[in-house]
């Protein structure tokens, strides 16, 4: 059912048109966490099934300072050894466009899973990450929705 329900997800936002899109990329952090949760399934047709629907569920992200990253954060999401990997490229990324909720949805789960890691630095620069994004948020209706998350 878990694979199945991923694969139609898969489908709907690549059979999507402009306002289907718009209303996928409303629901984007919602869907992100739910695939994130699938990666992690000890099933594996339910992870490669997460896998391969995940960029797709991304290309409604318009925010294109972000789009070079995007591979770089599924595969930290499918492997948490690869978290510091990437930060790196988060924070080596010019955040230059306006921040908007799904572009939040994508980054918000890894820079919190950065926040709980023991090293000091990489708390730092998640820190600096999370601020940077912020300072960019346009529409502050974008971001209210993570502010339990955000609060120190």
């Amino acid at each position: 059912v878990k694979e199945g329900s991923i694969r139609l997800l898969g489908v709907v936002v690549a059979t999507a048109c402009c306002a289907g899109r718009e209303n996928v990329a409303k629901q984007l952090p919602d869907v992100i966490l739910k695939l994130i949760d699938s990666l992690s399934d000890t099933r594996p047709t339910v992870k490669q099934a997460a896998l391969q629907v995940f960029p797709r569920v991304c290309k409604v992200i318009t925010n294109t300072d972000v789009e070079k990253i995007i591979p770089v954060v599924i595969q930290a999401y499918a492997d948490p050894t690869k978290t510091e990997a990437a930060l790196e490229a988060m924070s080596a990324c010019s955040f230059i466009q306006v921040v908007d909720a799904p572009t939040l949805g994508l980054m918000l789960p890894i820079l919190m899973r950065g926040m709980k890691e023991r090293k000091a630095l990489t708390k730092r620069t998640c820190g600096l990450i999370i601020g940077n994004m912020c300072k960019l948020v346009a529409d502050p209706r974008d971001a209210a929705q993570f502010y339990p998350v955000l609060q120190p």
